[in-house]
């Protein structure tokens, strides 16, 4: 009995497994579908990354939204020890300039250095649709949410962002 209701387990978490994949198989092969053209390159400057927010509901989605990426594979040594100082641009997919702000990335591996920043948005995407983002590092950024220091809760019941 004991062997026969662990095989019964394991082809349940086989299957629970498989259908975790099939979505994310489905959204990679969605994506592959997409034409997105490369940027043009710069000379040993990393280029803005590509992200893609599909919304599966079957209505539209209007909201935050949250991203993160790597900037580049390698630290932004130039802004060494004040990483909030990095200077990001954000576009939507018709490659205007849209606001963001900056919120603190979970990971703990060289945080003194700059190479992956998270941000929050305010989007709407198309029910079963997906919009593309490009964040990246741009010296002259146009940003509309200059650098701060993030959002606060100074007492109960307010909190408070580095737009005011």
């Amino acid at each position: 009995m004991e062997r026969a209701l662990n095989e019964q387990i394991s082809w349940i978490e086989g299957i629970n497994h498989a259908n975790l994949c099939t979505p994310f198989e489905a959204l990679n092969q969605l994506a592959l579908q997409i034409d997105t053209p490369p940027p043009s390159l710069q000379t040993d400057h990393p280029q803005p990354i590509l992200l893609f927010a599909w919304n599966p509901h079957l209505h539209d989605y209007s909201g935050p939204l949250e991203l993160e990426a790597a900037l580049d594979y390698r630290p932004v040594w130039s802004y060494d020890k004040r990483p909030h100082e990095l200077p990001l641009e954000l576009r939507d997919a018709e490659g205007r300039v849209i606001p963001f702000q900056v919120i603190e990335s979970e990971h703990h591996f060289m945080r003194q250095l700059p190479w992956r920043k998270r941000i929050v948005i305010d989007t709407t995407i198309p029910a079963s649709g997906w919009t593309t983002y490009t964040l990246g590092w741009v010296e002259d950024a146009v940003t509309k949410h200059p650098p701060g220091e993030g959002a606060s809760a100074p007492k109960p019941g307010l909190i408070t962002n580095m737009s005011g």
